[in-house]
């Protein structure tokens, strides 16, 4: 944390990143932070590659006055060849409003081996949160940067790593951030026992006052109209498997039509399932995709356990690796196909 706190205040600029998620504490996380830099003073950028406008809603009722999107920096980049177009000068003048590149060669120029590209400006600190590993290679290739701090949830949830963040670069837990922070715990408390640890984080939240009514309000414009309704569907599917200790899990497309449910918002409907259904070793998910044009119809889960070490090693046996406490199947035609994959590599890690 101290070396963490170093290389924040080395840095100018700073880049927080998120992967292809619509995962509600990967956005909050990585938006807390966002908040936490520009009000440091920083040049922060907050970047998704997964846009959501209930999901951006969501996050600025909880961040409502420090939360903004920063314009990314670009570079114009000239580039020549000078193997096939030498050049001996290079200057450049003002002529009014126009600034002139001028260069000159050895020999005739060639415009044809003049190109121009734009490139983004890089930033000193680029912050990866909770990316799924695929993900990384192509995120850190994205944005141009100096250094790189990757924050996982593999070990310890988000909500301690931010708050440990949050601890080691101011001296006090800002105001601003507090309804943001509780939302974390309420994800924390759904997901993992009591501890002394949360109870301790959950007083001195308290104590700084926590606004219910507008946490209340931010979860309503996530989970959206028909949540409760869809929640009920998946649970009148599910059933538990005692001998694999899989709790399953199925929604047709026809249920999200129903309910008026958008399957692209899963994860609150899966933390939920997780919290009502916590008898098994794994929850596994799996509902219908159905394209824009409705021409294309594929099968997806979404399988996660308590016990990191043992959602790895199924996440590796099914080819697929882990993202927090969870990972991603997707691509197959029928609900039976991926079940039995499922249950297959299950039934490899009991042997």
């Amino acid at each position: 944390m101290q070396k963490f706190k170093e290389t924040i205040a080395a840095s100018e600029t700073i880049a927080v990143q998120i992967g292809n998620t619509n995962d509600p504490s990967k956005v909050l996380a990585a938006r807390l932070l966002h908040a936490l830099f520009l009000q440091m003073g920083k040049k922060s950028i907050f970047r998704s590659a997964n846009a959501d406008d209930r999901m951006v809603a969501f996050a600025k009722t909880l961040l409502p006055h420090t939360t903004h999107d920063v314009a990314e920096k670009e570079n114009l980049i000239i580039k020549i060849n000078t193997d096939q177009t030498p050049i001996e000068e290079l200057k450049y003048e003002k002529d009014g409003a126009t600034l002139k590149i001028i260069l000159r060669g050895k020999n005739a120029l060639d415009a044809t081996h003049v190109t121009i590209e734009k490139e983004k400006a890089p930033v000193h600190l680029l912050v990866l949160v909770d990316p799924h590993d695929d993900e990384v290679e192509a995120l850190l290739k994205a944005v141009p940067h100096a250094d790189v701090v990757r924050l996982t949830s593999k070990t310890k949830s988000l909500l301690y790593k931010v708050l440990g963040i949050v601890e080691t670069l101011r001296n006090e837990i800002p105001k601003d951030l507090v309804l943001a922070l509780w939302t974390l715990v309420l994800a924390e408390e759904k997901q993992n026992a009591p501890s002394e640890e949360l109870f301790r984080i959950k007083t001195r939240l308290l104590e700084l006052g926590v606004d219910h009514q507008k946490v209340h309000a931010a979860r309503e414009t996530l989970i959206g109209p028909g949540f409760w309704k869809i929640v009920g569907r998946a649970l009148a599917r599910s059933e538990f498997e005692k001998e694999l200790g899989i709790v399953w899990t199925f929604i047709p497309h026809a249920d999200f039509e129903k309910t008026k449910h958008e399957s692209t918002h899963i994860f609150p409907l899966f933390d939920e399932l997780r919290h009502l259904r916590p008898e098994g070793n794994f929850l596994a998910m799996l509902w219908e995709r159905v394209s824009e044009n409705g021409a294309r119809r594929s099968i997806s889960a979404l399988v996660g356990g308590g016990n990191i070490d043992k959602t790895r090693e199924l996440a590796l046996l099914l080819g697929s690796s882990l993202a927090s406490s969870y990972f991603m199947l997707e691509g197959f035609a029928t609900f039976s196909e991926v079940e039995i994959k499922i249950r297959s590599s299950v039934r490899k890690m009991l042997q």
